[in-house]
């Protein structure tokens, strides 16, 4: 009887359980799309490297590597480095983070952006040195990078000088539970008459006590109308202008909705919070915080309309959320979302609090739009699945195991 060699895949797991929304989704995005590819009954073995902040099931479609949680230098430079070896890894996947100067096994490394090169002011001086000259240096000795959008690509050719053809583009997917539990006739009730009693939206307290009291949502359907936004608190995410674009529909347009934050607050927030004060918002925005899967569909289904004025991405997978479950979206026009989002979303300035409001306000206003770019984002979110990101992720991994092989 013939025994089938199977080569041993790495793939640095830690970030599974740490609420890192970014390479967490992408990890556990891979995962279900290797599973739907029936991996396990490859030529591969695929092992994850995980601690002990990792609570969920374990699939048993792959092998699990326990390592003690350590600081992040410890864990990528000496405990993984040290595991590779032991379990004769013959690729090691990484996400962003491993030994440039150790080139066994070879590496494929997932750099989602290089926003530390291309949105500086985003980030602490001391980090923002140190993830240029680090990932810059894993960039070049990588057998093979992967990032989730042509502009990404380009972003590191232009900057680093790398060669096309050693960066791979896997466009992120979107999870299955994102769907739309509302038919488009159904969603207009979520509108009220703007035409009638500007200011008739129900004074329900609950959205921002509820969220940030217990972490929990409950009954959506009761709130008032909101408008959503959806990502970290973090300089490039724009909220501090979303926040200003908000003020000036309340004053002009008179409208009755509330604005709805979904997201953890990362760094570099004041402005947001100072926009808040200034203006007396405190009784129209809430802030969840982090919050379950789940609970984002619920948000996505039941909102107006999702907004995404984002200065910098090198993806930006909420647009593409929200499409699914029949949202219209307003996003930004620069970088990777054109890309993404396509012609299903309103495309707007982001430096420009104007156009923003003014995105906003055409979906508010008009039903036959709102019908439309829900429609078009369905079909658009469609396009994106894990078990394509995870297809080409393989024939990253074959061409390695090809070359490794001559």
């Amino acid at each position: 009887m013939t025994t089938i060699t199977r080569n041993r895949i790495i793939i640095d797991g830690t970030s599974l359980g740490r609420r890192k929304t970014g390479n967490e989704t992408y990890i556990r995005g891979l995962l279900d799309g290797f599973e739907a590819l029936n991996i396990k009954d490859s030529n591969l073995n695929i092992s994850l490297i995980t601690t002990e902040k990792h609570k969920d099931t374990r699939s048993q479609a792959f092998d699990w590597i326990e390592i003690p949680e350590g600081n992040f230098f410890s864990r990528n430079y000496l405990t993984i480095p040290s595991q590779l070896r032991s379990h004769k890894a013959d690729i090691y996947h990484a996400t962003y983070w491993t030994r440039w100067w150790d080139l066994h096994p070879p590496k494929v490394v997932m750099i989602h952006d290089i926003s530390f090169v291309s949105f500086p002011e985003g980030f602490l001086r001391h980090e923002r040195l140190f993830y240029a000259s680090v990932v810059r240096q894993v960039a070049k000795a990588a057998a093979q990078i992967m990032t989730v959008s042509e502009y990404s690509k380009q972003n590191m050719i232009d900057h680093w000088k790398l060669p096309e053809d050693k960066i791979t583009v896997t466009y992120n997917g979107i999870d299955s539970c994102f769907q739309s539990g509302i038919s488009l006739q159904d969603r207009s009730s979520l509108y009220p008459d703007l035409a009638g009693k500007m200011g008739a939206g129900r004074n329900v307290e609950s959205i921002s006590q509820v969220a940030v009291n217990t972490g929990k949502m409950t009954a959506v359907g009761d709130q008032n109308p909101y408008i959503l936004y959806v990502g970290n608190l973090h300089p490039r995410k724009n909220v501090a202008r979303l926040l200003k674009a908000f003020v000036q529909l309340k004053r002009q347009e008179k409208i009755p909705h509330r604005l709805v934050i979904v997201g953890q607050q990362a760094w570099m927030t004041g402005d947001i919070f100072e926009v808040i004060r200034s203006h007396r918002l405190e009784d129209s925005v809430s802030f969840t915080g982090y919050i379950s899967q789940n609970e984002l569909v619920e948000w996505y289904q039941n909102a107006c309309v999702m907004v995404y004025p984002s200065l910098f991405e090198g993806f930006g997978l909420p647009p593409l959320e929200a499409m699914a479950c029949g949202c219209p979206v307003v996003a930004s026009n620069t970088t990777s979302i054109p890309e993404v989002v396509g012609d299903a979303a309103i495309l707007v300035d982001p430096e420009s609090v104007d156009e923003i409001a003014s995105g906003i306000w055409r979906l508010l206003k008009d039903e036959n739009l709102r019908k439309s770019f829900s429609m078009r984002g369905l079909s658009r979110a469609s396009k994106f699945s894990w078990r394509q990101c995870a297809l080409r992720t393989l024939h990253v991994y074959d061409r390695l195991l090809w070359d490794k092989s001559k």
